[in-house]
């Protein structure tokens, strides 16, 4: 399962954009071959940062990735062309994934389904059984 298709980075960017970038070969179409691998990539990167907090693969796919995984494989495509639009998308991507996964940020997943222990007020305590109680203390 890819975050991002081909589409989406059409959609996003434009055809002309995705033609500049991903034909090696000078044909004057996009090469589906290149943009897989920048979406791999890309979804390579994202789960790196989210299977720390969610457990993949996702029963769905949040716009939010969507978007992530389009500007890293933007990123990915256009890197040795060395756009600055484009580096600062990467840059931004990358500080969201940062925050999805140290927790100052949630996926909007409509399922509801959330990281573990993110309930809100939810604290998880173990430690070893109490020595001290009022029972063991009866007889002092």
């Amino acid at each position: 399962m890819t975050y991002a298709t081909q589409q989406d980075l059409i959609d996003l960017y434009g055809e002309r954009e995705l033609i500049d970038w991903s034909d090696r070969d000078g044909s004057g179409v996009i090469d589906a071959a290149v943009v897989r691998r920048a979406l791999e990539s890309a979804d390579a990167q994202i789960d790196s940062y989210i299977a720390r907090r969610y457990e993949l693969p996702l029963t769905e796919t949040p716009r939010l990735l969507v978007d992530l995984a389009a500007k890293i494989a933007r990123y990915e495509l256009a890197k040795d062309g060395g756009h600055e639009r484009v580096a600062l998308g990467y840059a931004d991507a990358r500080k969201t994934l940062e925050a999805l996964a140290s927790g100052k940020a949630e996926l909007p997943l409509a399922s509801g389904e959330s990281a573990p222990g993110a309930e809100p007020g939810d604290v998880r305590v173990e430690g070893p059984e109490r020595i001290f109680s009022r029972d063991t203390l009866r007889s002092f």
